[in-house]
């Protein structure tokens, strides 16, 4: 079972209280892309012409849609913008790509987390496990 609060700890302790990005935040966003970037060819090029930039700052809300999409409408509608924009017809991000983005997010998690455990990582695959889960079911809708 999900223990959420185990997750939004390490969120915080991440990305701090507040919804902006801190300096470590950005460093964050930064190792991230650096990883999921390093993790294909295909994602690589997915990337290749893309505003990373803009590209972290979509990341950081999205993450918060993404484990509050299940509870929320308004998460659920964003969350729901981002699969269609994702799917096949639009940016065609495959569904295969969403394993190496959980992998690469807890790498990077692990990096900069100070109290990283089991524990944290799997609160972290949990709570985006519904959220890739609904990625997936909408690259082919």
């Amino acid at each position: 079972m999900l223990d959420k609060n185990t997750f939004f700890d390490s969120y915080t302790r991440i990305f701090g209280e507040e919804l902006k990005v801190d300096a470590t935040g950005n460093r964050f966003l930064e190792e991230f892309y650096r990883c999921f970037i390093a993790s294909s060819e295909e994602v690589a090029a997915v990337f290749q012409n893309t505003d990373m930039e803009h590209q972290r700052k979509m990341l950081k809300n999205s993450l918060f849609y993404g484990i509050n999409f299940l509870e929320d409408i308004h998460y659920f509608e964003a969350l729901h913008r981002i699969a269609v924009s994702h799917s096949k017809k639009r940016y065609n991000i495959k569904p295969e790509l969403y394993d190496l983005w959980l992998d690469c997010m807890v790498e990077t998690v692990q990096k900069f987390d100070p109290e990283f455990s089991d524990d944290v990582e799997l609160s972290w695959r949990l709570a985006f496990s519904q959220t890739i889960t609904y990625m997936k079911f909408m690259y082919t809708r």
